[in-house]
């Protein structure tokens, strides 16, 4: 696509002489394509063509005082000195102002007194720019780092001593009668006992045993096994307890 800048560009450079292939080779290396730089030449072609105006150049003669005689062929020579720089001035201005340009020219009039007054109008310089083709950003997407799961902890149940469950043990004898226990585990540890038989057909045996097994039963949880102490008075019903306990017990290893 062609801009103002990029015509303006072209006709500055064709003015000061320059080729069509100097001035692509500029313009491709400053990001214009070849298609651009083609349809500007073409706008130019087609558009209407300036022209700068002649300025005109006026000539003041003044009567010049008669020169004493001593000092006259001094006066000749200078005379004809000043004459040459200001036909040479006004030479080099009327070529300047015949080059077409489409530039506004700002002239600065420099009156000279002397024998032949005449304004000089010099153009200001133009600087030259190149024009640089128009690019759009190009926007990186940022990537999105997806956060890595967090892995979830296991947690393991730790293994008992014992299998939970209700285990019975095998009949013990207890001399005067029979002693069978029932071993209750849970969560692996041994939490009750439970008497199904124990001597209690005399009196004296019934009296011994109901001091006993509450002693027999506590110790054995606190030991978490079936070796517990002899209870004074009931060694036998002591034994028999430590054999079934011990029965159930192993039925009951994990």
């Amino acid at each position: 696509m062609i801009t103002p800048e990029l015509k303006n560009y072209l006709r500055q450079k064709l003015a000061q002489g320059a080729t069509r292939q100097e001035i692509s080779t500029t313009l491709l290396g400053s990001g214009w394509t070849s298609d651009d730089i083609a349809e500007g030449f073409s706008s130019l072609a087609t558009g209407a063509t300036v022209l700068t105006p002649t300025v005109p150049v006026q000539t003041v003669v003044r009567r010049v005082s008669p020169v004493p005689s001593r000092f006259g062929k001094k006066a000749t020579i200078s005379g004809a000195l000043i004459v040459a720089s200001i036909v040479y001035a006004v030479y080099q201005n009327i070529l300047l102002s015949a080059q077409p340009t489409t530039s506004n020219v700002v002239g600065t009039t420099v009156p000279v007194q002397t024998a032949v007054s005449v304004p000089v109008t010099s153009p200001a310089s133009v600087a030259t720019s190149i024009p640089v083709a128009k690019t759009q950003p190009v926007t990186t997407p940022t990537p999105v780092q997806t956060p890595a799961p967090t892995p979830t902890p296991v947690v393991t149940k730790p293994k008992g001593q014992y299998v939970d469950g209700t285990y019975t043990g095998s009949p013990a004898d207890a001399y005067y009668g029979t002693i069978q226990v029932q071993a209750v585990i849970q969560n692996g540890a041994l939490a009750d006992v439970i008497f199904l038989q124990h001597p209690s057909d005399r009196g004296t045996s019934v009296r011994i045993n109901n001091y006993a097994m509450p002693i027999l039963k506590q110790e054995a949880i606190s030991a978490q096994s079936a070796n517990v102490n002899i209870v004074s008075g009931a060694s036998d019903s002591s034994g028999a307890f430590q054999q079934s306990l011990a029965s159930a017990l192993s039925q009951a290893k994990s």
